[in-house]
């Protein structure tokens, strides 16, 4: 069996724009999170007042107790999310050995390819926008 043989690929969605639904549902998750970490502030400074001999520990075991699951059950939605509503061009791929990954393919021109100082476009950051061909 070649490598090429082993690389399995999803077949896409729909041709349906995902894009709203991804940066509404993405921004949901990121305003929700922002504000249950104000209001873990908020309860840390107020368990910390209570007992004020040792206010710094206390102070962080509730801070850090909220806001470490909080952000990892964030980047968890974040994740689902980019699944769950994925851009046009992208496909689940599933390497050999590795958890199946949601892949964006671009082919470059040659005018882009030559040119040094052409802008820089993807990135990992990158959320799902039209192309401009």
């Amino acid at each position: 069996m070649t490598a090429a043989a082993a690389v399995s690929v999803e077949a896409p969605r729909p041709a349906v724009s995902y894009a709203f639904k991804r940066a509404l549902w993405s921004g949901v998750v990121r305003v929700a999170a922002n504000v249950l970490m104000l209001a873990a502030v908020f309860f840390a400074m107020y368990q910390a007042s209570l007992r004020p001999g040792s206010s710094l520990a206390t102070f962080s075991l509730y801070f850090f107790g909220i806001t470490v699951p909080l952000w990892l059950g964030a980047g968890w939605l974040l994740r689902f999310i980019r699944r769950r509503f994925p851009c046009e061009d992208a496909t689940l791929v599933a390497l050999p050995g590795r958890k199946p990954l949601l892949t964006r393919w671009r082919v470059r021109g040659a005018a882009e390819e030559a040119s040094p100082h052409a802008p820089a476009q993807g990135g990992w950051r990158q959320e799902c926008a039209p192309a401009n061909n």
